[in-house]
């Protein structure tokens, strides 16, 4: 369906704002209309792809910040920053979630080496002789 020109303005305004749904119903349409009108004009709720910056930015506070923040920060939506953490299988579980890393790397020294002697070994009179007929034996 073609849009009429105060159809195309009212929509060119407001179509970011609302679905489809609520668009139809503000505008007395169908939404099967609505699609056509929308498709005719070329409005498309798509977002432009995330910058370098924006997506460094998430993997450099992904563990420090919730995804509000980051959002906040980058002036997108938090399901777009949902989405990218789930895209690029960046995952917040179990009892680390929401907690910052340590700030400080705790170094860990090995324990100092303990050196054991081994007591002379003592063997039964027999053990030797068997060991003796052993290495007297030719084989």
């Amino acid at each position: 369906m073609t849009p009429t020109p105060d159809q195309a303005a009212y929509l060119k305004a407001i179509y970011k704002h609302y679905s489809r749904y609520h668009l139809a119903k503000k505008m007395g349409i169908t939404e099967k209309d609505l699609d056509g009108m929308l498709r005719y004009l070329g409005l498309k709720k798509k977002q432009p792809p995330l910058t370098e910056d924006q997506e460094t930015f998430i993997k450099d506070n992904f563990y420090k910040m919730k995804h509000s923040e980051i959002a906040k920060e980058l002036g997108v939506t938090d399901s777009r920053v949902q989405n990218y953490c789930f895209r690029h299988n960046l995952k917040k579980t179990g009892k680390h979630k929401f907690i910052p890393p340590p700030k400080e790397i705790i170094r860990f020294d090995p324990p100092v080496e303990v050196k054991h002697e081994k007591p002379p070994a003592t063997y039964s009179a027999g053990r030797e002789n068997t060991i003796d007929k052993y290495l007297k034996k030719e084989i």
